[in-house]
C-alpha cells in the first residue's frame, strides 16, 4: 500500500515523530513503514501507534512542523534479529 502523508508535530506525550493523513490503515499487521520522498525521513520506521488520521513511529523528533508530502510503503518485511532467516528462492 502506498499512502501520501504529511510530517506533523511530534506527539507531545512521547516526543515521537508523527505522520498525518486521512483514511490511514489501522491494520495491526503493519509493524514497519518505509518513507520515501522526504528531505529528512526517508527509510524504515517502526510503528508505535496506528490511527485513521495519524501514525506515530518510534523515531524521536523535537523540531518544528515539517510540511512535506511523503510516500509510505506498508507492505514490507523486515529482519527482526539474528535468529531470522532469509529463504533462498529457487527459480
Amino acid at each position: 500500500m502506498i499512502l501520501a502523508l504529511q510530517v506533523s508535530l511530534p506527539d507531545e506525550s512521547s516526543g515521537l515523530l508523527k505522520f498525518t493523513g486521512s483514511g490511514l490503515s489501522t491494520d495491526a499487521a503493519i509493524k514497519h513503514i518505509v518513507i520515501s520522498g522526504s528531505s529528512k525521513w526517508n527509510g524504515l520506521h517502526k510503528i508505535n501507534t496506528l490511527n485513521s488520521s495519524y501514525w506515530i513511529v518510534e523515531t524521536k523528533y523535537n523540531g518544528a512542523v515539517v510540511t512535506e508530502s511523503v510516500t509510505a510503503y506498508t507492505d514490507i518485511n523486515v529482519l527482526e534479529d539474528e535468529s531470522d532467516t532469509i529463504a533462498k528462492l529457487m527459480l
